[in-house]
């Protein structure tokens, strides 16, 4: 597999062995990408899935442009004949966190959950939570999905502002 990294803090990117990847064929791609990655503790059944990202299709359109958007996700993220790190079947999909899957939202999250529950001895910060707000503030490009939105989705809408 494909070292695989994800930047959802700022402008959406994605990097597949340091190339960048533009060959999504829709926002709702996109946004099922970083949906499946930032919420990678289970897997995802499609009837939630095409709740989720086509709540005013029909059951059958939504499972068709369900089927389509994760043909294009397995095509992009995985630029060989693997299958990549997507994981599914006729009923599930999840993006298990891996160690060549990389999404900054996640590595920001673990910093800053590591600087707020050390304690210091002193006032301030030693130098292992100063190095890890470094990082945080390396990071943070900017806004969860900048620029990302999809209206016709109310509830990606409100788990995007969550």
């Amino acid at each position: 597999m494909d070292e695989l990294q994800l930047f959802f803090l700022g402008t959406f990117q994605v990097l597949v062995d340091g190339v960048p990847v533009m060959s999504f064929e829709s926002d709702k791609t996109r946004a099922l990408l970083a949906y499946l990655a930032i919420e990678s503790d289970r897997p995802h059944r499609r009837e939630n899935l095409t709740g989720l990202f086509w709540p005013e299709s029909s059951e059958r359109n939504a499972r068709k442009s369900l089927s389509q958007a994760l043909y294009n996700l397995r095509h992009v993220i995985s630029q060989d004949d693997d299958k990549g790190p997507l994981e599914m079947s006729s009923k599930e999909v999840f993006l298990p966190s891996q160690d060549r899957v990389q999404v900054d939202v996640v590595h920001f999250l673990k910093l800053t959950r590591e600087v707020s529950s050390h304690t210091h001895s002193a006032d301030w910060a030693c130098r292992t939570c100063l190095e890890n707000l470094s990082q945080v503030v390396d990071l943070f490009q900017g806004e969860f999905l900048a620029g990302l939105s999809l209206p016709d989705s109310a509830d990606f809408e409100v788990w995007l502002r969550e």
